[in-house]
């Protein structure tokens, strides 16, 4: 594995600030995740060989990515950890102090039967910015570009400016009695990676609520990738269904990309609407087997109204009865019963 920097600026233009004025730099071992994924560890690295290393692998290892390109062929996993403490005394009693961040970003690109072709590990001590250039720069010509990118979904690092609406959606299971999926005999299911196809940083970012004029007021955001959000919620639909969710000896694996996962805060003269959309497709591999056997797809929209001020609770309403629309419809599918009853 190479390891080579981002680049060559101080970590904090106030740290050249305190170092012209004299100060002390207090270097420490890498601690406090600022922000990303969480520290992957160097021995962790080690072991995804390029070749050999299945995407699976590297999933059930590190978990989701902070970002998926070109349907799950690119992975980027970003984590930013304190590695000092800048002090500067201007006069007894007087004085300033901060924190000596720094950036581990590992780029990951498989092939289109999910094997790991190649990675890298970038360190950087400049500011946030540059991890869009970084990977940008480290994809090949025909991959996505993340400085082509407009609008709210390219926000690197997960944040901005204006105050965010957080939201938890805990959908229930489905009904299941007479459902197509649970009138079959039980079957051993094994949930396998899902990925978010919005190119969305962080895939949490879902929305803005805006007021009458158009303008922004708060970011929506999930608590939780929208992708984790919807694994759990089809593991849970095939639950419902009488069906085993298990890792090992499965019957068959389901995985699943998110295309769509949005709200929207349209109003009208008597009402402030949130609007969900939800778009999954989920594709059925038979045990061995690396190509899908069957694809469904399933959409949902849901719209909550309120006459007083829009909050989570209605945001979070509208997402989870969305959620909840799309796992019905799937429990329901006839032609899914149909396909898994046979194998």
């Amino acid at each position: 594995m190479r390891t080579r920097a981002l680049g060559g600026r101080c970590a904090l233009p106030a740290l050249l600030a305190a170092l012209l004025s004299g100060c002390m730099v207090v270097p420490t071992p890498r601690h406090g995740l600022l922000q990303g994924h969480g520290q992957v560890e160097k021995h962790v690295v080690d072991g995804l060989t390029p070749g050999t290393t299945a995407r699976e692998d590297v999933l059930l290892r590190l978990g989701e990515p902070g970002l998926s390109l070109d349907n799950g062929t690119v992975f980027v996993y970003d984590w930013t950890v304190i590695v000092g403490y800048w002090i500067v005394a201007v006069a007894p009693g007087y004085g300033d102090c901060g924190l000596i961040p720094k950036q581990y970003l590992l780029l990951m690109q498989f092939d289109q039967q999910g094997c790991l072709q190649r990675r890298e590990q970038l360190v950087s001590m400049s500011p946030l910015p540059t991890i869009g250039q970084a990977v940008d720069g480290w994809t090949g010509p025909d991959c996505t570009k993340l400085q082509t990118l407009t609008g709210p979904w390219y926000r690197y690092p997960d944040a901005a400016a204006a105050p965010s609406f957080n939201l938890n959606p805990e959908p229930a299971a489905p009904p299941a009695a007479g459902r197509p999926l649970a009138a079959i005999a039980p079957r051993r299911i094994r949930i396998g990676s899902f990925f978010d196809d919005r190119l969305c940083p962080q895939a949490r970012w879902i929305g803005e609520r805006t007021r009458a004029d158009g303008a922004r007021t708060h970011d929506i955001r999930l608590g939780r990738r929208s992708a984790e959000v919807m694994r759990d919620a089809v593991s849970a639909t095939w639950r419902a269904a009488g069906h085993s969710v298990v890792e090992d000896d499965p019957d068959f694996t389901i995985r699943g990309r998110v295309t769509r996962f949005n709200i929207h805060t349209p109003q009208t003269w008597r009402s402030w609407n949130g609007v969900a959309n939800l778009d999954l497709t989920i594709e059925i591999l038979d045990a061995g087997e690396s190509r899908p056997r069957l694809t469904r797809r399933y959409r949902a929209e849901h719209t909550e109204k309120t006459i007083i001020n829009l909050g989570t609770d209605v945001l979070e309403k509208a997402v989870t009865a969305a959620i909840e629309d799309l796992m019905r419809q799937m429990i329901a599918d006839p032609v899914l019963a149909r396909h898994v009853s046979r194998n």
